[in-house]
């Protein structure tokens, strides 16, 4: 493993090794639920990718509904859990590019690439209808957010959208430990404005939240938001 590559990835793979890994939900995700429609559109056969995707069951749920989906992780841990716990049929190939290896399922509704997201680009799989992200923004290092985004800007399809749920702290990072980054409104229409516009779908208190609650954030303040932005390619 490269340094640069060991220094982005080797925190997140120690965390699955240890099972230290309490962003992961069980369930559906309840924002993707509640606005799966706006993300893609209203196709009925999307083509959604889900950057930094954990084990997350929203990609067998997507897929379930007739979508194309393709993940990318670091941890191969987690997708191993993922096609072992989800039932998934799947062939595992090297893919050389992302200097990682394809977990792709028998029915090719499911594209699991582990390696760095970073080495990721429109010649392993075009551009997408939707972007799923589920706290990515606030996790990248400070580092490497300019890039990320430049990557998820680019892996979009014009008219295409970014469903992204972040955390808008009212004294900004998060300062509890954890790390958190707060992705202000200003914040992400800076970081997106240059090629998309930027929408507010919903915001909820963090200790109203029924996972982020029990997450460490019950007692946090009423400001301290969960955000849903809507991010479309012009």
């Amino acid at each position: 493993m490269a340094k640069a590559e060991e220094e982005r990835l080797g925190e997140w793979i120690e965390a699955w090794d240890s099972d230290q890994v309490g962003w992961h939900m069980s369930g559906v995700n309840h924002y993707l639920k509640e606005f799966l429609d706006v993300m893609v559109a209203g196709k009925k056969d999307a083509k959604v990718l889900v950057p930094l995707c954990g084990k997350t069951v929203d990609m067998k749920w997507l897929a379930d509904l007739g979508h194309t989906v393709v993940g990318i992780e670091g941890a191969e841990k987690a997708a191993k859990e993922f096609f072992t716990e989800q039932n998934v049929p799947v062939n595992i190939e090297q893919c050389d590019a992302i200097q990682g290896k394809l977990y792709r399922s028998a029915d090719n509704k499911i594209r699991f690439y582990v390696g760095d997201f970073f080495y990721f680009n429109e010649n392993l799989e075009g551009q997408f209808d939707a972007v799923w992200d589920r706290g990515s923004l606030i996790a990248v290092d400070e580092k490497d957010l300019v890039s990320y985004v430049s990557i998820i800007k680019s892996l979009l399809k014009t008219g295409g959208h970014c469903l992204a749920e972040v955390f808008d702290f009212d004294k900004g990072d998060n300062q509890n430990g954890e790390g958190h980054r707060s992705v202000s409104m200003d914040l992400a229409q800076k970081l997106f404005g240059d090629e998309c516009s930027v929408k507010l779908l919903k915001t909820v208190a963090a200790r109203d939240d029924a996972f982020y609650s029990k997450a460490g954030f019950a007692d946090s303040s009423d400001r301290d938001k969960v955000n849903i932005y809507l991010i479309s390619k012009n």
